[in-house]
């Protein structure tokens, strides 16, 4: 837009309000003032510096129109026009959603505003203009172009507009609920009882033998990757900062990325970018930009679900200091996790891959059903386990073993090593947050830089916990009643250090390492194959 005119700032502030119908698209350039960047990329829009009478307001919008009158086609109703378009459009949204979850309660949360007694307006002049413009481009047929197996796909997408995520999800035909809860193509097979170490240890057989674990004290991943890693964080802070011009809401988004945590899930993604890259390309181990996007997208989702999960559980401390929920309300925190998310997604969005982002939009499914199932416990003690590793996966595993997964298409190998690399991923996901289950009850507060027993104190049951269980029963109840009366809290802490939980979940965190150790080994020898090998020993030496 060309305009030029003198007056008030009327178009700037209608741009500006963050209620108005239009979300800008965002993106800092260089020599640009903030003005400019309010009216997206590369727009060539110059703001209305002055504007002070509405004569001039409507100066400009008499260009826009000039004296043209209002036409009207009475004998046209677009939801007549569209009567078999639109019959289905709710049922068929509400098939999704219930596609994508195992949960009820869950479903039933999600469809709640899905009855069918909304206007659909959005659906409907998606659908009309589509019609419109495949008119236009075919002149001959206005029959939309959408073939998606029968399912109405994009549609359903555009009409979910005030659910968090915009699920892009399909039924898949003859799979179990437990297949489902690990994601599409997973081969993990669900505990289905678990009541006595043997069972575990039937289930865990099949995966390493009794392999013992090798050093390669030589490397570490964080050094190996410094050049990389070095400005992940101020790379994803300038990702918030130029998709905002709210500097609260942009501090809030950036709380927990001040270069203070672990980088874990960047580390491993460019870890195993780096090792696939070598892999195929005999010797090769730059990373491309879209692959380093993949990193920082899955360090800010990991971000996100932790200010979430702050407003969740009430948490006044993290990575030591004080959690979010201490300094602001909860509306702003709600606000500021979905914005992070948000961003993420403008930055697949600008990876133009679709199986790419089809893999995220399954973390973000995988990753609030891992939440809602924290919030209630299994109904019966046999499906405990198999309630704890789903969740576990869910909430910790998916976010690692899919990321390693995207990094894996981006690099071009087979569906094999993309398995592998998914594998590899579950693995050392599953692994990390055994670890960290374990060490709520085993490290001190300054160490964690968060309280000790906080599991215990939010009404989890953790594996420690669920093998304490099998030598102390009375241990059952409170975890029925998620520790709510007093004194279960400490009872259960001192029933936990009584029994083999501890040396039990070691012996479960072992296990997946080096079943992780096994996969990374396929790779080709380098450096990074090796350091993905010593991401293992270094979830070991944290239970030691």
């Amino acid at each position: 837009m060309a305009i030029r005119a003198s007056g008030s700032r009327t178009l700037m502030l209608v741009c500006r309000s963050s209620n108005t119908l239009f979300r800008p698209i965002v993106a800092c350039r260089t020599k640009t003032t903030t003005h400019n960047r309010w009216f997206g990329i590369g727009s060539p829009f110059e703001i209305i510096e002055k504007c002070t009478s509405n004569a001039t307001l409507r100066r400009y919008m008499h260009n826009m129109t000039g004296s043209q009158e209002v036409q009207k086609y009475n004998a046209i109703d677009p939801y007549v026009l569209l009567k078999d378009d639109l019959e289905y459009i709710y049922e068929d949204i509400r098939n999704e959603l219930k596609c994508a979850t195992t949960h009820p309660e869950l479903n039933k949360m999600a469809a709640y505003y899905l009855d069918g007694q909304g206007k659909a307006f959005r659906p409907m002049i998606t659908i009309l203009m589509a019609k419109a413009l495949n008119y236009h481009v075919d002149n001959v047929n206005s029959l939309m172009a959408l073939r998606v197996s029968g399912s109405r796909t994009l549609m359903l997408v555009y009409r979910s507009s005030n659910t968090l995520f915009r699920p892009i999800v399909a039924c898949r035909t003859k799979t179990t609920t437990h297949n489902r809860w690990f994601g599409i193509g997973s081969p993990f097979e669900i505990i289905e009882k678990c009541t006595s170490n043997a069972t575990l240890r039937r289930y865990m057989h099949n995966m390493t033998g009794s392999q013992e674990v090798q050093k390669y004290n030589a490397i570490d991943p964080y050094v190996l990757l410094k050049d990389d890693l070095e400005y992940i964080y101020e790379d994803i802070r300038n990702e918030l900062k130029c998709a905002t011009t709210h500097p609260e809401l942009n501090k809030m988004a950036a709380y927990y990325l001040d270069g203070q945590g672990k980088a874990f899930r960047p580390m491993i993604t460019i870890l195993m970018a780096k090792a696939l890259n070598y892999h195929v390309d005999n010797g090769n181990n730059d990373i491309s930009n879209e692959q380093r996007k993949i990193a920082m997208v899955s360090e800010m989702i990991h971000t996100a679900s932790l200010v979430h999960d702050d407003v969740i559980d009430q948490s006044f401390a993290r990575r030591g200091k004080p959690s979010v929920n201490v300094l602001w309300n909860h509306k702003q925190l709600a606000l500021a996790g979905d914005f992070i998310l948000a961003v993420t997604s403008m930055l697949l969005a600008r990876q133009k891959h679709d199986e790419v982002t089809y893999i995220f939009s399954q973390i973000l499914t995988d990753l609030v059903q891992g939440e809602f199932m924290q919030l209630y416990s299994a109904e019966t003690e046999n499906d405990r386990f198999a309630h704890y590793f789903t969740k576990t996966y869910r909430k910790t595993a998916s976010l690692i073993a899919n990321s390693l997964k995207a990094a894996a298409v981006l690099a071009g190998v087979d569906n094999r090593i993309v398995e592998l690399s998914y594998q590899y991923g579950r693995n050392i996901g599953l692994a990390f947050q055994l670890v960290d289950d374990l060490l709520d009850f085993v490290s001190s507060s300054e160490v964690l830089g968060k309280p000790v027993a906080i599991d215990l104190k939010l009404g989890l049951a953790t594996a420690p916990v669920l093998f304490a269980c099998e030598e102390f029963p009375e241990l059952n109840p409170m975890i029925h009643r998620r520790f709510r009366e007093p004194g279960d809290v400490e009872r259960a802490f001192e029933l936990v250090h009584l029994s083999q939980g501890f040396e039990q979940t070691r012996y479960l965190v072992k296990r997946h390492c080096l079943e992780a150790r096994r996969l990374a080994s396929q790779l080709c020898e380098s450096p990074y194959q090796k350091g993905l090998i010593v991401v293992s020993d270094f979830l070991l030496k944290r239970i030691k």
